[in-house]
C-alpha cells in the first residue's frame, strides 16, 4: 500500500465520497470514546439504516501502518459474529469508518451486570465466540486481543448476537510454526 504521510489507498476501499454528509447524517453525541477516536451512531440517508460510524482525526493516527492493518484486515472478513466494515470516507481532517451498530454492550459489562449465564445461553455465546475465532484462523487472521471487552452485543435485549470487534493487533500468518513464535513473543513481550 502506498503511504503518503496519512493519504490512504483509495484501491483496498469501498469508497463513495469524500463528504460523508453526502451519504450519512451522524449524531453528535458519541456513542464511546477510545485512543483513536470515537465512534457515533449515524443513519444512511438512503435506506434510513442506522450503523456506527468511527470517527478517527488523522493527527491521532501515529501508526499508519497498524492502522492500515486493521482496516485491511475488517475489509477481508465476513461473518455474522464479526464486525463488518461496510465504507468508509476521508475528508481533510479524519477518516470515517461505517460499521455495524452495536449498541447492547460489551460482554464485559453484561457478565458484570447479570453475574451469570444460563448454562444454554452461555454455551451459545461461546459457540458463537469460537465460530469466529475459528472463521478468522481459517483466513489465516490472529485477533491477538481476545477479551470479553471485544465482544459486542447487537442490541441490548438480544443475548443471541454478539460480535467480535477490535482488530486493532491483528495479524495475518502465513506459517502455522511462525504464528506460534510470533505469539510466544507478543506474550514473552506483554509480560516484560
Amino acid at each position: 500500500m502506498k503511504k503518503e504521510g496519512v493519504k490512504l489507498n483509495r484501491k483496498a476501499f469501498i469508497q463513495k465520497s469524500e463528504n460523508i454528509k453526502d451519504y450519512y447524517e451522524v449524531t453528535p453525541k458519541p456513542l464511546a470514546s477510545g485512543s483513536y477516536g470515537a465512534v457515533h451512531v449515524c443513519t444512511q440517508k438512503l435506506t434510513k439504516e442506522k450503523r456506527a460510524v468511527k470517527i478517527i482525526p488523522k493527527y491521532k493516527l501515529n501508526n499508519l501502518e497498524n492502522f492500515l492493518n486493521e482496516i485491511e484486515l475488517l475489509r477481508l472478513v465476513d461473518h455474522p459474529q464479526i464486525i463488518r466494515m461496510y465504507e468508509w470516507f476521508e475528508d481533510k481532517h479524519n477518516i470515517y469508518i461505517i460499521m455495524d451498530l452495536c449498541q447492547g454492550g460489551e460482554l464485559f459489562d453484561k457478565i458484570s451486570s447479570v453475574g451469570h449465564f444460563t448454562e444454554q445461553v452461555a454455551a451459545k455465546l461461546f459457540k458463537d465466540m469460537m465460530s469466529a475465532v475459528n472463521y478468522c484462523y481459517d483466513k489465516k487472521i490472529c485477533h491477538k486481543d481476545l477479551k470479553p471487552e471485544n465482544f459486542m452485543f447487537h442490541n441490548k435485549d438480544d443475548l443471541s448476537s454478539i460480535k467480535l470487534i477490535d482488530f486493532g493487533l491483528s495479524q495475518i500468518f502465513e506459517d502455522p510454526s511462525n504464528f506460534l513464535s510470533n505469539l510466544r513473543n507478543w506474550q514473552d513481550r506483554d509480560e516484560s
